[in-house]
């Protein structure tokens, strides 16, 4: 019972001083997901900082386990070495400095990247004026605009930026309708768009996206008189 006691022990030793060490380290996936918006998204800890935490980490729990063995404490030894693999394996490597995106971090931005469309400005505005069609049914005066906010990531930088020139091409039309019946048409647009569209965007939201990555938002305008239809591309490398 007495050795048990010392294995555990040295396990759980093993385990709180690694994951006092991978604090500075744990602190970016938790900064990623707390952040308000991709411009205020914390870069990758340093390569430097990730290899001395997993050296010092290594360094305690191996060498410290060895070192006990040699003097004859096995199974503290044994139990402190244990618990670095422990550690390892329960945190995928992070509590010890060895996870892969601590070292290859594009995986982390993979989820807050967006993709950009090989289709060219001309090509990509055609495709938005027929999106627009498509949901309004004619064709409507419409507002064009050129919008930013699309991020890919940087190996360079490691970590998220805006491509200079980069964005998207809002199309936006107002579809009119009798007063007070603006959600009625939104409804009703909706479960046309949704035949050959995915939903996307919020639960409440009206918003469809093709194949292609076109997306188009239906709101009832002032007073729920008239549809707004806008029709957003897919984010192109030059708009």
């Amino acid at each position: 019972m007495r050795h048990v006691v010392r294995v555990a022990g040295g396990a759980v030793l093993a385990l709180l001083v690694c994951g006092v060490l991978s604090v500075p380290l744990l602190l970016w996936p938790v900064g990623l997901g707390m952040a308000p918006d991709r411009r205020w998204m914390p870069g990758p800890p340093s390569l430097g900082l990730v290899v001395a935490v997993a050296v010092a980490c290594a360094a305690v729990c191996l060498g410290g386990g060895v070192l006990l063995v040699v003097r004859g404490a096995l199974a503290a030894g044994a139990g402190l070495a244990g618990g670095w693999g422990v550690a390892v394996l329960l945190s995928g490597g992070w509590l010890a400095g060895l996870a892969p995106d601590l070292y290859a971090p594009e995986g982390m931005y993979r989820a807050y990247a967006d993709p950009f469309s090989a289709l060219s400005v001309d090509e990509a505005a055609q495709r938005a004026q027929a999106e627009l069609r498509g949901a309004t049914g004619r064709d409507l005066p419409e507002q064009k605009a050129r919008v930013g906010g699309c991020w890919t990531y940087d190996g360079g930088r490691r970590g998220l930026v805006e491509p200079p020139g980069s964005g998207m091409l809002e199309y936006r039309a107002t579809l009119p309708t009798p007063p007070g019946q603006g959600q009625d048409e939104v409804d009703r647009i909706a479960r046309r768009l949704a035949r050959d569209h995915k939903p996307t965007g919020r639960s409440y939201e009206a918003a469809f996206q093709s194949r292609d990555g076109f997306v188009v938002q239906l709101l009832p305008g002032d007073g729920d008189t008239g549809v707004v239809v806008t029709v957003r591309s897919p984010c192109l490398r030059s708009v």
